[in-house]
């Protein structure tokens, strides 16, 4: 039952990893996207006169999604193409360090939190980081996409290997340097 708790702790920790990740990149790409989208914009076609131009909530989590190394995936009758969000003006390399600090954070955190804090307990609490971060993944990429008649656009799911590979390994290492500071005050969770 204490491996159980362990893993559902893990998994707390990435929830708030990817909510915290996702609201910085909010707070620090909000500018450029609305300039963006104002400015030259991303129209994809015309409906009924209407140009087609995402919402900024969701090019912001274009952003995110780039900040893991996607690309965005543009599918039209019978074509797909891919992009780089990386390419445009609401790209800032400085985003690249948001999900990098977040998830080594919340790594850290849930295993510093453990008074046991063996090997196991930072692998249950990873896998269960890694579990949820992914999950918020592919909600978020649900969430993110936008379509209209004939053209759907949304982060690459195929890019999904490297969120599981970024949550696992920065949160394995956070948890690492996390059981070599000892004791802490938390609880044997």
């Amino acid at each position: 039952m204490v491996q159980l708790r362990k893993f559902v702790y893990g998994t707390g920790y990435g929830l708030l990893a990817y909510i915290i990740g996702i609201g910085i990149t909010a707070a620090l790409a909000a500018g450029k996207v609305a300039q963006f989208l104002e400015g030259t914009g991303i129209s994809f076609g015309s409906v009924l006169g209407r140009a087609n131009t995402p919402e900024a909530w969701q090019l912001i989590g274009w952003v995110f999604y780039s900040e893991h190394f996607f690309n965005i995936k543009i599918e039209t009758a019978g074509r797909a193409e891919t992009f780089s969000l990386r390419e445009f003006p609401v790209w800032d390399p400085i985003l690249f360090v948001i999900p990098v600090v977040s998830i080594l954070l919340f790594g850290f955190i849930s295993v510093y939190r453990d008074n046991d804090k063996n090997n196991s307990s930072i692998v249950l609490r990873s896998l269960g980081f890694t579990t949820s971060y992914t999950i918020l993944g592919f909600v978020g990429i649900y969430l993110t996409s936008f379509g209209i008649i004939g053209v759907f656009v949304y982060p690459d799911t195929g890019d999904i290997p490297i969120l599981i590979g970024y949550s696992l390994i920065l949160s394995a290492v956070g948890g690492g340097i996390a059981s070599l500071t000892g004791s802490s005050s938390g609880s044997n969770n």
